[in-house]
């Protein structure tokens, strides 16, 4: 096969249409993508300084869920506790009533009902979990993190509200919570000795903001009173302040995690601020001018055309050359 010969005016032709094509290609590229920067090789500098404040943004992307989670669970502890304030307040209602009332059978039957909101207090505590995490139950705790390092953190600490499993027995009754509460007795020799007092219904904040109440019974437990004793007045208003101990525990309670969620809602939006920040400043670094790059590509693409039409010339000039010396 013989070999190829191009003359120069064709050859010169030929690499500007190279030039143009690639050019060209590399403003396609561009308008496609709207960056200018599209790989490490078309600017380290600034394609490197861009992918680092997307990776910040994408750990703030992180930091975000883990807030919107925080958020919702302290939504779940809040719904639950203003539905036991709810059953707090009848069961007070009750004790109320019972205080009112002379005849021993009705206060009886009055302490089985509060029994049963005893249990509804139980189920709705464990019921208000999220994610696995219940700030009602057990002193369960969530930490979450507020920024990048995870230097900045808020922890959410929950409280234990507990009561005996299992519904009220054939008399009405139910059992201790299984969470007693330790004193220092002396008896009439001056002899003093640790003694524990059980509760059916029990708040507790690790070990502090102790409040237990006791359930009607006629059995004589530790953990039950009878509301049908002739003490009846002293022994249902000691209860009554009870339950209105629990009540504020719960408020307290629930302004604490309502002073987290503030805490969490502010850095939610400073974090949302920061990303819209750090994807800006990455999008400047690479974005290319929508309308420079344009007019760039209509400019190659006349160039293109005028280099074909060179490239054509010249391709004919060199044919008339050889049919000259041929002839």
């Amino acid at each position: 096969m013989s070999e190829i010969h191009l003359t120069a005016s064709v050859r010169k032709n030929l690499l500007v249409l190279e030039r143009m094509n690639k050019q060209l290609n590399r403003t396609t590229d561009r308008l496609t993508a709207e960056k200018k920067v599209i790989r490490a090789a078309d600017n380290p500098a600034a394609y490197y300084a861009s992918k680092n404040l997307e990776w910040a943004s994408d750990s703030l992307e992180l930091r975000l869920d883990g807030m919107n989670e925080s958020a919702s669970l302290i939504s779940s502890a809040d719904n639950g506790i203003s539905s036991i304030q709810n059953y707090i307040i009848q069961m007070k209602g009750l004790v109320d009533d019972a205080l009112a009332n002379s005849n021993a059978d009705t206060r009886r039957q009055l302490g089985q009902e509060f029994n049963v909101l005893i249990g509804q207090i139980r189920d709705t505590t464990k019921d208000s979990a999220f994610g696995g995490i219940n700030l009602l139950y057990n002193n369960d705790s969530s930490t979450v993190r507020l920024n990048r390092d995870g230097s900045s953190s808020v922890t959410l600490e929950g409280v234990n509200i507990s009561a005996a499993a299992g519904n009220p027995d054939a008399n009405g009754e139910v059992e201790a919570s299984g969470i007693s509460r330790g004193y220092i007795a002396t008896d009439s020799f001056g002899v003093t000795s640790m003694q524990y007092e059980t509760y059916a219904l029990t708040f507790d904040r690790n070990g502090e903001s102790f409040v237990g109440i006791k359930s009607a019974g006629v059995n004589g437990d530790s953990h039950e009173i009878d509301w049908g004793d002739d003490n009846y007045q002293k022994l249902l208003t000691s209860l009554e302040a009870d339950l209105q101990k629990f009540d504020v525990n719960l408020r307290a309670e629930s302004t604490l995690l309502a002073a987290d969620r503030a805490v969490i809602v502010m850095r939610q939006k400073f974090t949302e601020n920061l990303q819209t920040v750090l994807d800006d400043g990455s999008e400047k670094l690479v974005a290319c001018d929508i309308n420079e790059e344009s007019a760039n590509a209509l400019s190659l693409k006349t160039s293109q055309g005028l280099a074909i039409n060179c490239l054509g010339g010249a391709s004919r000039m060199a044919q008339q050359a050889l049919t000259i010396l041929g002839g």
